[in-house]
């Protein structure tokens, strides 16, 4: 792990304090930490176990692979190593969660990409154990990388994602969506899924 990340990652603990824990996974065989230590095979796909993943973006697809199940699993909060936390993560959005007043079931950030189309960061994502939402995602994930799957070439022409537009804004516009969303109050609003309870 670089150096950064490693005092990010310290800066978290600090952040949280005692009433969080704070656990770094990795692929590495034999770690302790090894993912698959929290993670049954069965939620990951071939590729990942064999270790037959290719393409430029085998690292980001792997934190893709094991996020979802490990939130599903246990719950919490995933964060990207590079994500820097510069508030408690109850003040963030785990308060809210937890208060029964509130739809809230779900957390993560937003990004504006176009005018009325906003993409969740899968950088952070904030949710209960067994949150449904958390289930579905994985499992449409997981169908795209079965049948010897060893890469995410082709991913947008799958059946269960070809309806949806492309997430490629021009890059002439990228840097000022992701200014937009840093600033933007917006880009740390809760998501939820759950409906309001009718009052009787």
């Amino acid at each position: 792990m670089r150096p950064w990340c490693r005092r990010n990652i310290i800066n978290w603990v600090r952040r949280l304090g005692p009433d969080w824990t704070v656990h770094v996974v990795d692929c590495v065989p034999g770690s302790e930490t090894n993912v698959r230590h929290f993670v049954p095979d069965e939620y990951l796909p071939d590729a990942f176990i064999d270790g037959t993943m290719d393409g430029p973006s085998v690292g980001p697809h792997s934190g893709d692979i094991v996020r979802l199940p490990l939130l599903w699993l246990f719950g919490g909060v995933w964060l990207d190593a590079g994500t820097l936390l510069f508030r408690h993560i109850d003040d963030i959005c785990w308060r809210q969660m937890e208060d029964p007043n509130t739809p809230y079931e779900m957390a993560g950030f937003v990004l504006k990409l176009r005018p009325d189309e906003d993409a969740m960061i899968n950088g952070f994502i904030a949710a209960k154990r067994g949150n449904p939402f958390i289930k579905r995602w994985h499992d449409i994930y997981a169908a795209m990388w079965a049948g010897g799957v060893t890469n995410a070439d082709g991913f947008h022409k799958h059946p269960l994602l070809r309806h949806l537009p492309l997430l490629n804004p021009p890059l002439r516009h990228l840097s000022r969506a992701v200014k937009v969303a840093v600033a933007s109050p917006s880009c740390c609003e809760i998501r939820g899924s759950k409906e309001p309870e009718q009052e009787t």
